[in-house]
């Protein structure tokens, strides 16, 4: 959801025509004609495809096609600007029609060598004109023609980044099962990347692909080179020097993954300023922003976090007419807020009008966390009850990508029930249940980076077993979490005390050194591992 906002904004941008890039890597490939703007604007357009930047790289095409309408790859490349993503997997028939209509052009085109002819039949294979819902044969029938054009040209590193993308788009967001096995035609498109990359090391597709590829899997740091190089390898594509961060942030690298997202918020920001749009334009909601603010979480760094999720003073009644594009990503401040147990300013926000379902429902949650942590157990009580009510108003089938909306509500309901019961004199052991259910839950929620739910569960269950002083089970969660999170700050603050109360003295110290070493730039500080049961100060 916040991926595709992000996209949409991007793409309804005006079609002022592009100014050639100076920061692409000098990436070129050299395609069928003799005009040196078509081939500077080909080599472009490309790049913004392989970075996702599709609404640049139809308007590069284009030029590229207006400087030499008889380049048969430059309608290739505005055909497979059209083209389905991992991120963008459908594709409507309006799309459909306009791809169609390139490659039809690319068929009359005058200027094409015999493997760019075998691409442009290829890329006809993924469209229909009634942009069918599912498009698992049209997929496969791709993939499988990509596959022969690469057994027949080995060398051709972007051939190959191309079949290996294309099997990713089989199954967008699901190379890995979530224990860690490969689901199939992963295997083919990592070992295809790296025969790539042993050929051309700084490949920006093959790079790209790559991290997707293993983001999920049992061993994320494989990629860890491909993200450095990624990131300094095309300073004009914003894309690219955000995604580094998928890894840095499965690795626990979480200050590169900071760097990384404010570079490529700001590289956001400076386009629109070059095509004249108000930076104000497009709130800053996107999938950015969502990274930073997961990434500075883990870190303690309050500031970043909170700000990166600052809707820009937003009407309620401008965010209920566009609810559509922005009923998913409206709670997430009060996620930061209730992270860094920022209480007043959760209790303060406006509440959430009916029109904007999923909103409504996380805030009633996150209220119920605030009033749990400031005492007011009944206030708290209404709220679960506001809760429910207002999950009743999501429709069952409701999705963000691959997760159901109420798959993650459940999360919440759980968690924030929990947060409630752990208080309540008899029933701490009912609330640690919630808790759990709420970790357990947590933990089958489909891959995404971020994660759909950005405050992970296991702080709060261990800081309610380390006020219980159930010790073992809170070094179990603390240790599960940190496998999962590597170098989460929370966790390992939450550890050294479960260590602590253990009589683990000499751990426990070592723990905290560490702890200190994560928190060195935090502008919060903490004696637990969810703020939810920090101690108040009068």
């Amino acid at each position: 959801m916040i991926t595709a906002y992000l996209l949409v904004a991007l793409a309804q941008q005006p079609g002022k025509p592009e100014a050639l890039m100076t920061r692409l890597g000098g990436f070129h490939r050299a395609v069928s004609t003799k005009n040196r703007t078509c081939q500077q604007f080909f080599d472009q357009g490309l790049a913004c495809l392989y970075g996702y930047q599709y609404s640049t790289a139809l308007r590069s095409f284009q030029q590229a096609i207006n400087a030499d309408p008889e380049c048969a790859m430059a309608y290739w490349g505005l055909a497979a600007s059209y083209g389905p993503t991992i991120n963008t997997p459908d594709v409507d028939a309006e799309d459909s029609k306009k791809a169609l209509e390139a490659l039809d052009h690319a068929d009359k085109a005058k200027e094409a060598s015999e493997l760019e002819r075998e691409l442009i039949a290829a890329q006809r294979l993924r469209f229909n004109a009634s942009g069918p819902k599912d498009r698992t044969a049209l997929n496969a029938a791709f993939s499988n023609r990509m596959r022969t054009v690469w057994e027949h040209h080995r060398r051709d590193s972007d051939v190959g980044s191309l079949f290996a993308e294309a099997l990713l788009d089989e199954r967008p967001w699901d190379q890995w099962t979530l224990d860690g096995k490969p689901n199939p035609g992963t295997e083919e498109a990592v070992s295809t990347v790296e025969e790539v990359l042993r050929q051309s090391p700084r490949h920006p597709m093959a790079l790209h692909v790559y991290i997707h590829a293993v983001e999920a899997s049992p061993h994320p740091e494989k990629a860890l080179k491909a993200a450095d190089t990624l990131f300094d390898l095309q300073p004009d594509l914003s894309h690219m020097q955000h995604m580094p961060c998928h890894i840095y942030a499965r690795t626990g690298q979480w200050a590169k993954s900071i760097h990384s997202n404010i570079v490529a918020i700001a590289r956001v920001k400076e386009y629109q300023l070059s095509r004249g749009i108000s930076p104000k334009a497009a709130p800053n909601v996107g999938h950015y922003s969502h990274a930073l603010a997961f990434a500075a979480g883990m870190r303690g760094q309050s500031k970043i976090a909170l700000h990166s999720m600052d809707l820009g003073g937003l009407s309620n009644e401008y965010l209920e007419k566009n609810a559509a594009n922005f009923d998913g990503e409206l709670a997430m401040p009060l996620e930061v807020q209730q992270q860094f147990g920022k209480w007043d300013d959760v209790l303060s926000a406006q509440i959430f009008g009916k029109g904007l379902p999923i909103a409504r429902t996380m805030q009633a949650g996150a209220r119920a966390v605030a009033f749990a942590a400031t005492g007011e157990l009944e206030q708290a009580k209404k709220e679960l009850v506001r809760f429910a009510e207002a999950k009743q108003l999501i429709p069952a089938d409701k999705a963000d990508g691959r997760t159901m909306i109420h798959d993650v509500l459940a999360v919440e309901q759980h968690l924030a029930t929990g947060e409630v019961l752990i208080r309540e004199a008899g029933k701490e052991e009912e609330g640690l249940q919630e808790m759990r259910k709420a970790v357990e839950l947590e933990d089958h929620l489909p891959y995404s980076e971020p994660p759909d739910w950005i405050m992970p569960t296991r702080h709060a269950l261990g800081a309610a077993l380390l006020m219980l002083g159930k010790y073992p089970e809170a070094l179990d969660v603390f240790n599960e979490n940190l496998r999962r999170l590597p170098n989460d700050g929370w966790a390992t603050m939450g550890l050294s005390k479960a260590l602590r109360g253990l009589g683990q003295v000499k751990e426990a110290d070592k723990t905290l050194a560490k702890f200190k070493t994560l928190w060195k730039d935090a502008d919060i500080t903490i004696s637990t591992s969810c703020m939810c049961l920090e101690p108040r100060t009068k």
